[in-house]
């Protein structure tokens, strides 16, 4: 838990110092179309807030082409 609850410290100390919304999100989403992620650190990320709303909940890095088609 420390290591999240230091993630989102992180996303404030960001935010708060480049004037531009940073937040947590989970690399593989928690309710994705195809397969659900957890919600550990190792699932987390610190990221600016846009390009986060625009990854939507049915994509994550590295994911199979084969997935991709599914969607």
């Amino acid at each position: 838990m420390e290591a999240i609850r230091a993630m989102y410290r992180e996303a404030a100390r960001l935010t708060r110092e480049t004037g531009e919304m940073h937040v947590v999100e989970h690399i593989v989403p928690l309710a994705g179309k195809l397969v659900c992620g957890l919600h550990w650190h190792m699932n987390m990320q610190v990221m600016h807030w846009k390009p986060n709303a625009t990854k939507g909940w049915g994509f994550w890095p590295d994911m199979p082409f084969e997935q991709l088609e599914l969607l």
